[in-house]
């Protein structure tokens, strides 16, 4: 690193030492030149489209169905035109989120931790049993050959979006269960190449995730009524909408600059207008 560059990276971390609640900390860290004099910069980060969209989910005879055998049992719930006992694999709920990573560097930038925050019925004030957060890493954080350090995975010095934190600290506390299940619909695991984005180049990547079937059901039910999702077997026809907001947060390992994190969100998250799932 030459005499220009070390200066450059002393007033930036002094900067940020002064003022670490500051919004701009992590966009001051974007650009740094290496020895060569090759300017690196972090990945740009967005969504296509800033939703979660789902991907399999039960229609609303199934979860009238459902909700009919946990009130009334299976034997009066035979007695109703629409009822047909689902089974468990017909409940799951998996939504998908796609990030466009662009790498503006010349060198591939490995992707190190995946954050995503869930939250459900975000204008109504409830505990934060209804949030559901996952965090994911791609070696083992304090191994030498991570960047991670030990106990810190997906924790950052400085975020630039409060609320975006606030969202992303109360999912990893809640008590809906989130499970990454693929990347691009291959299996998670051993996935630091996939997750390398090359060169000069934009790539999509896809993150589907599974939610904890019981606890899924449990706040649909205690949202939507028992009498609402009983009487959707009546006619055999409706819908329910389920209100949701989300997060994401990505950390890469960028040549001179280090693990730097990039936050998206969050979106649907009040006083904005919540994003709807309708199930149908």
């Amino acid at each position: 690193m030459n005499h220009r560059t070390r200066r450059r990276w002393a007033t930036i971390a002094a900067t940020c030492a002064l003022g670490a609640m500051l919004p701009g900390c992590e966009v001051l860290t974007n650009l740094l030149e290496g020895a060569d004099g090759v300017s690196f910069s972090a990945p740009q980060v967005d969504l296509p489209k800033a939703e979660a969209r789902l991907v399999r989910y039960p229609g609303v005879r199934q979860l009238g169905s459902w909700a009919c055998l946990e009130a009334l049992g299976d034997g009066a719930c035979g007695l109703i035109p629409y009822y047909q006992r689902p089974s468990e694999a017909q409940l799951q709920f998996q939504f998908a989120v796609t990030f466009r990573i662009q790498n503006p560097n010349r060198v591939p930038v490995p992707t190190t931790e995946l954050l995503v925050a869930l939250h459900l019925w975000p204008d109504r004030n409830l505990p934060n049993s209804h949030l559901a957060g996952i965090c994911t890493t791609l070696c083992e954080p304090g191994d030498a050959n991570c960047p991670i350090p030990l106990g810190q995975a997906c924790v950052d010095r400085y975020d630039d979006v409060q609320d975006l934190a606030t969202l992303l600290a109360a999912a990893l506390k809640g008590a809906l269960i989130l499970i990454m299940e693929a990347v691009n619909g291959q299996p998670v695991g051993g996935m630091w190449e996939a997750w390398t984005i090359p060169p000069s180049e934009t790539v999509d990547l896809t993150f589907t995730f599974s939610i904890g079937i019981r606890p899924m059901l449990e706040l649909i039910y205690a949202m939507v009524t028992s009498d609402v999702l009983v009487g959707i077997l009546t006619s055999g026809s409706g819908s329910i909408d389920i209100p949701y907001a989300f997060a994401g947060k990505l950390w890469f390992q960028v040549p001179y600059l280090g693990r730097v994190a990039i936050g998206l969100g969050p979106f649907g998250m009040p006083p904005d207008d919540p994003l709807v799932w309708r199930i149908q």
